[in-house]
């Protein structure tokens, strides 16, 4: 992007969702592969996707309009391991 801003972060915590809706915008206008986007799995809001992270990432994704995360953190890191497949 011209003013080289190509990787925007992001969470569900934020807004409950809507800076991710807000960045959807963005994401309308560039193409995927020239932008980064990072988002964080936060174990506080778990309960809200039955405490999957990949439930919560798929719900990140919808809300921006794209079919993959470059980077996903953890927030606020507590006890995950319930959260985390050892399989």
């Amino acid at each position: 992007m011209r003013s080289g801003l190509h990787l925007w972060d992001t969470a569900t915590v934020y807004g409950m969702g809507e800076s991710e809706r807000i960045l959807e915008t963005l994401m309308r206008r560039v193409p995927r592969q020239e932008v980064r986007v990072s988002t964080m799995f936060t174990p506080q809001l778990a309960e809200m996707y039955g405490n999957n992270v990949e439930r919560m990432a798929e719900a990140s994704m919808k809300r921006m309009d794209i079919d993959y995360i470059d980077v996903c953190w953890i927030r606020n890191p507590m006890d995950v391991t319930g959260f985390i497949s050892t399989n």
